[in-house]
């Protein structure tokens, strides 16, 4: 980031959001976090999910002692056990009580995660668009490209051809 723009977007924050920024602005700070991540460093999470087929994608790479997403240091021998027991269980209803009984003992017991979703994407469309909308994760596209249509009756298609 250029000097000229770096002040710019300084004052913007302060006029804006009476944010006071001390430092330079480091556009590279992503890489920092993530090797903050990998070396426990900074006690947080910043990934991409798009969304995942099973609770154990959800909760075992970030809640166990040992999950590879662990980056806030969690270590709970109670979560551990119910997290090893879902892995385990094949019967669908214990296996659903079980879920719910991690995702009941995360609320109520453990401080070191918050997914939240931001929507972070524009898009411009033309009217006769239909049916088009974003989802605030990456890899939507796929999914709901069938279903976008092209609405020829509409004035803003003359002249085009579908």
């Amino acid at each position: 980031m250029d000097e000229g723009h770096q002040r710019e977007t300084l004052a913007f924050l302060r006029e804006t959001l009476g944010l006071k920024v001390e430092g330079d602005l480091d556009p590279t700070g992503y890489t920092k976090m993530a090797q903050g991540a990998l070396e426990k460093r900074l006690i947080f999470t910043l990934n991409y999910d798009n969304g995942w087929n099973d609770l154990d994608d959800w909760v075992y790479p970030y809640f166990h002692s040992q999950g590879y997403k662990n980056s806030f240091n969690l270590s709970d021998p109670d979560l551990d056990t119910m997290l090893e027991d879902q892995r385990a269980e094949f019967d669908y209803e214990r296996r659903h009580q079980i879920g719910l009984d991690i995702q009941h003992y995360l609320l109520d017991n453990v401080l070191a995660r918050l997914d939240w979703v931001a929507q972070v994407s524009l898009a411009l469309d033309w009217p006769y668009v239909k049916n088009h909308w974003l989802q605030p994760w990456f890899g939507y596209l796929y999914v709901h490209l069938p279903n976008i249509w092209l609405d020829s009756t509409h004035p803003s298609f003359a002249g085009r051809s579908a």
